[in-house]
Formats: C-alpha cells, structure tokens, sequence
C-alpha cells in the first residue's frame, strides 16, 4: 500500500469514528434529557447545559411535544425503534418554529423545541395555533407509517426549572385530551393553586363524607368533581388525584360495606379506577361507583332510577340544542356516558338517543302546524342537524315525511 493510499484509509478511518462518535454523542445526549425529565433535582441543575443539545445559540422560549404510540397501553410505542421514523416525520416541520431536540421518554417520543428567534414571545395564539396546524397535517399524512396515535403539546416557557416542567406540562395535555379531541391536543391553562383554593378543598372534603354517610351518592359524585377541579389547578397532577379518589372510593365501600358484602359488579368498577390513564376516565369510572352504590342503597320509586325524571325533564327543555347527547347529558348529570345508557334503556325502556328523537319529533309535529315555518326551520328549533335529518327520523317514529304529516293536519 502506498503512502498516499494509507492516509485516504486512515481519513475514511477517522471519518468513521467522527460519524460514531457523534451517534455515541447523541444517544448520551438523549439518555441524559430522559433522565432530567424524571428528576427534579437533575431537571434544574442542567439548565445551564442546555446548549449542548442543541446546534446554534439557544432563545429562552421552550416547549415540549410527545408523540404517542398506537399501542394497547396508551403511551408505549409497539415498534422496537421508532425514533428515526418519528424524526425524520417531523424535523421539517417543526424546524421553522424552532431547534429540535428527539430523545425517549418513558415509552414515548418526546422533543424539546427551542423556539426560533423569529418568535420573541411564543405565548401569542398564533404561534401555538399554526404549530398545532402544522403537526396535525403531517399526523393526519404519517399516523400509519409513524403508527402515531397522538401529540400532546406544552405551553411554552422559559427555562426557569429545567426540562420537567415542560414535560409534565405535555404529560398534563395527553392527561387531559378525550377520545373526541383533536389529534393535536395542547396542554389546557391552569391556574396557579392558592390557599383559599386549599381551603375549598378541605370544606367539600368535609361536605363529600357527610354526603356519604347520608348515602346522597349523587350528591357526593356533584362534590367529588369540584374536588377534582381544585386538585387539577397543580400541572401534571393526575397520579396523585388518582391515587386520592382511588383511596377515598376504597374507604366509600368499606363505609357502604361495612361487611365486606358488596357484588361482584362494584369490585369491578374499583379494578377499573385503578387503571384509568386520563382524567375523564377517573371521573367516569368514579361516577360509575357512586351511581351503582346509590342504586344498590336507595329503593327507587316504582322501579325507576332516581335521577330518571331529572334526566327526562333536561333532555325536554334542551331538545333544541344540537349538541345535546349522551356525554352532554352524562356530564350535567356527573354520571358516565356508557352508565347513562345503561340505566336509561332498562328504566325508560327505550335508548337515551331514541327517547332525544322522540321528544324533538312531538316538538316538531307542533311546529309543522305553523305553515310560515319551512322544513329547514323546523328541523333547527327542534335541534336536527339538517332538514334530511328531521325526515328521516320522522318518518321512523311516524310513518310519513313530515311533508306529509303538515298536509293531513
């Protein structure tokens, strides 16, 4: 070998080991940022290290944005490796709002993004709004290939405490985010926390075990959601509510059962508090208990739920809203959706949606006598989407169009 061919292999040599060591680099790199993330400590005390993730001089503006895996534990990515496809997905378009930085985090793809310069305060609606519209085209492009289910996004702040508050922020908006959210979900305002909220929380604590030892579950489930909504005031708090409302449900049953004799049905219902992952389903799964345990306790009169007429009589001053359903009415009531269902079908005797129908077609039938009225009228005061709507389900409850229905009267 010449001389001349030893120094082209000893550069491609080195080329290589510069290109390793910069792999070698960014992976320490990533398991560093991983590890700041979960630690509170570590997360303030690599503020001053920053810059070493990121290529040019860094703003003071951050945010963080996790990418969430179509896998049955929501959160864990099923691919082995996923990172090289969500980066090469996104770096684009993330790139124009600031520099990037991809490492795991605790089963999911997360990047903290130092805002660009050219955004000196990115607390402005249009930043976050044209962010937000840039990663749902891509998802919307990618979510198969990615096999993304969702992302959930900080709001921006400055590096004041290190990385974790960012993150738990983007933790708090994936907590928050429901199954009819968008697939770009931000993470909600909060407020900070202060002493008189701490101080409203003891009172309804005080009022929620009074209400249990009155057996007025349905009054507790009222209490325990303004508990959850002064408990949410903290970010990124919702293994430490769930642990609370799972305790105190626990403490519900010993108190209701003093025996130990409740079924096989509310054990259940406690099994799937302990594994809710967001902040609906905890809601959801304790109305559920509290709704069931009133059933259980209090007789109803002539066999009926209890709260059936007060859901009757809300459906029929309401019909006119189009988004009247079941979450709706679900959530005024403090009870889950797929418990109101239940209960309303087996008291009422028909399905929650059919008895909606059924009170906007009466409604409708009084209207048609008012000839002033078109058909398209008539279907938004009664709360149909469209006048095609309106026809369709009146002519499955009465047997003609409501055309033909205005001409016979």
């Amino acid at each position: 070998m010449t001389q001349e061919e030893r120094i082209k292999s000893l550069e491609a040599e080195n080329a290589a080991l510069r290109r390793e060591n910069g792999v070698l680099r960014r992976r320490c790199l990533r398991i560093l940022m991983e590890r700041a993330i979960l630690d509170d400590e570590m997360s303030q005390n690599i503020i001053g290290q920053m810059a070493q993730f990121f290529p040019e001089d860094c703003t003071a503006w951050y945010l963080c944005v996790l990418f969430f895996g179509n896998a049955p534990k929501q959160g864990d990515f099923p691919a082995s490796d996923p990172m090289e496809t969500v980066e090469a997905l996104f770096t684009g378009v993330l790139a124009p709002y600031g520099q990037c930085c991809f490492f795991d985090a605790c089963g999911t793809i997360a990047c903290l993004l130092n805002v660009s310069p050219e955004y000196p305060d990115p607390t402005d609606s249009e930043y976050l709004s044209r962010l937000t519209g840039d990663l749902s085209a891509v998802l919307k492009d990618a979510a198969a290939s990615a096999d993304l289910s969702h992302i959930a996004l900080s709001r921006p702040g400055r590096m004041t405490e290190g990385p974790r508050p960012l993150y738990r922020g983007a933790i708090s908006a994936s907590e928050h985010r429901t199954d009819s959210a968008p697939a770009v979900w931000l993470e909600p305002l909060h407020q900070a926390p202060n002493r008189q909220d701490r101080y409203q929380v003891l009172a309804l604590e005080r009022t929620f075990w009074r209400q249990i030892q009155m057996r007025a579950f349905y009054d507790a489930a009222v209490t325990l959601d303004r508990i959850i909504e002064y408990s949410q005031r903290e970010r990124g708090n919702l293994d430490r509510i769930h642990a609370s409302v799972f305790s105190r449900m626990e403490l519900v049953f010993n108190l209701t059962f003093p025996d130990g004799d409740s079924d096989r049905e509310l054990t259940d219902l406690l099994g799937q508090l302990s594994q809710v992952k967001s902040y609906r389903e905890m809601q959801d799964a304790a109305y559920d208990i509290l709704a069931t345990l009133e059933d259980r306790t209090c007789e109803p009169a002539g066999g009926k739920n209890r709260k059936l007429p007060a859901i009757e009589r809300y459906i029929r001053t309401r019909y006119s809203d189009r988004g009247l359903d079941v979450n709706s009415i679900a959530a005024a009531f403090k009870i889950s959706p797929s418990y109101l269902s239940r209960v309303f079908k087996q008291s009422a005797g028909m399905g929650l949606v059919d008895y909606i129908h059924h009170v906007r077609v009466e409604a409708a039938k009084t209207l048609l006598s008012d000839r002033s009225l078109n058909l398209d009228a008539v279907a938004e005061k009664v709360g149909f989407s469209s006048r095609g709507v309106l026809n369709r389900v009146f002519k499955d409850l009465e047997g003609m169009t409501p055309g033909a229905y205005r001409e016979m009267i």
